[in-house]
């Protein structure tokens, strides 16, 4: 599932530089991890990338949450809820998407995108081991901004680098986009190609090189 996402100006990679890398609490045997710490060496300054915790601890937040939370108290800014009903339905929510993604995803990597060591988003990837390869395609699961962060080139320079990493990998690059979506068109502008899907739901590969 991807949250929607609009692509903007200031696109452009910056140069790439040393960073820290922070450690990827996950099992070595996850072909996933080399992918994910080659990616975070790959995102240019000033943005990074910070593993969070997956499957996300009850009762713990996760890694993006307050991007999430910002993304569903937008959707919600014209209703009548009170402050502190959208309070809880927006806690209700995060657990429920947490539990679902969790579920369907449960050897996934989640990632919180920082600009100058501010979380702004999150980046949930996973690989399709279900398809039979030798090297399974990376999912783009979600990637979600916080509204005051969109049309701002973020989402997209941390998507090429995705791309970039997995070319490195030798590896393709799958999501679902909601048909007539922003998020749709924004990952058709990337290059993923539509190969098929239903009224609601698109599937997209990015086949490499």
């Amino acid at each position: 599932m991807i949250i929607g996402q609009t692509p903007g100006p200031g696109n452009a990679r910056g140069p790439r530089t040393l960073r820290t890398v922070v450690g990827v609490s996950a099992s070595p045997s996850n072909p996933l991890d080399e992918l994910v710490h080659d990616l975070i060496l790959r995102v240019p300054d000033p943005l990074s990338l910070v593993p969070g915790p997956w499957p996300v601890p009850t009762g713990q937040p996760g890694v993006g949450d307050e991007a999430l939370r910002a993304l569903l108290a937008d959707d919600w800014a014209g209703t009548r809820m009170s402050a502190a009903k959208m309070s809880r339905l927006i806690d209700s929510q995060l657990v429920s998407r947490h539990r679902e993604l969790e579920a369907d995803h449960p050897d996934a990597r989640d990632l919180g995108i920082c600009r100058q060591g501010q979380t702004v988003g999150r980046l949930l990837l996973d690989l399709d081991t279900e398809l039979p390869s030798a090297r399974p395609p990376v999912v783009l699961v979600d990637i979600a901004l916080h509204p005051d962060h969109r049309r701002s080139g973020i989402g997209s320079t941390v998507a090429r680098a995705l791309l970039d990493t997995a070319a490195q990998h030798q590896r393709s690059v799958h999501a679902t986009g909601v048909y007539g979506s922003s998020a749709l068109g924004w990952l058709l502008r990337l290059g993923l190609v539509d190969v098929g899907g239903d009224a609601l739901y698109r599937q997209l590969v990015w086949p490499g090189p």
